[in-house]
């Protein structure tokens, strides 16, 4: 990601990829989604890289002026607790990074409730859980089984379809700050 550091949308950058060979992997001149706070901050998601080596990110002017920030990050991998017991991770928002990706392997017919909640800042969460090959399998912005919750993210009884790494992507609606995700298995 490559984001405007003032957040006004005066700088408009492109963001590539290159790899190890020379070749362009990636590009992106305006962000496709909205997870950044401008659309012509560039983002490039979800790229898995196919080889060892050095890659470099090149980020070149399109117009304006100031001063961006550069932000890349890898999938954090963790493992669900064995027993009954709650698994809990934490992380943090910002600008360049408006969503981080944790990667577990789940159990077909294993159920889970995952929930996402901020710890500091003006943080507003938002949760997202995809099979290994980007399908969707749930979405939520505000918690709807447990109003306590307030805005909040719960995913509430997912049941996982398949033996295999599953991608959990905790992001925001709004604004920054810390959070943390808290997974219980649903018997």
């Amino acid at each position: 990601n490559a984001t405007d550091l003032q957040r006004r949308g005066t700088v408009d950058m492109a963001l590539a990829i290159i790899g190890p060979d020379g070749r362009e992997l990636a590009a992106n001149d305006d962000q496709p989604g909205l997870d950044l706070y401008n659309r012509v901050d560039a983002q490039i998601a979800a790229l898995r890289l196919p080889d060892a080596g050095d890659y470099q990110i090149v980020v070149s002017p399109i117009g304006g002026s100031g001063v961006y920030t550069l932000g890349a990050a890898p999938d954090r991998p963790f493992i669900l607790a064995e027993s009954s017991a709650p698994t809990r991770l934490t992380g943090a928002l910002q600008d360049v990074f408006p969503a981080q990706r944790w990667v577990f392997n789940g159990r077909a017919g294993q159920t889970l409730t995952i929930t996402m909640i901020a710890q500091s800042g003006t943080l507003d969460p938002v949760l997202e859980l995809f099979t290994y090959d980007g399908r969707r399998l749930a979405y939520n912005d505000d918690a709807r089984q447990d109003l306590t919750l307030g805005n909040n993210a719960q995913l509430f009884r997912i049941q996982l379809p398949r033996d295999e790494p599953y991608i959990l992507k905790a992001g925001r609606y709004e604004g920054v700050g810390r959070y943390e995700l808290i997974i219980v298995p649903n018997s």
